[in-house]
């Protein structure tokens, strides 16, 4: 369809910024993220099992940035 269309397909994760501000930005919103679903994660495992906090959980980082809400 796209060749009988002449249309290019879309990349689904593509690094295109705005301006080097939008770079920045976007860089440290990843970092800050991976981060703190890593340290979420290191303090989940090393607290009693049964008394996990639901704020710290893997999960919970995923589902507001997957688009589920």
């Amino acid at each position: 369809m796209r060749r009988l269309l002449k249309v290019e397909k879309k990349k689904l994760f593509s690094n295109t910024y705005i301006n080097e501000t939008h770079k920045k930005v976007d860089r440290s919103l990843r970092i800050i993220i991976l981060v703190s679903i890593l340290l979420g994660f290191i303090i989940s495992i090393t607290r009693f099992p049964m008394k996990s906090v639901w704020y710290l959980e893997p999960w919970f980082f995923f589902v507001p940035l997957s688009g589920f809400y």
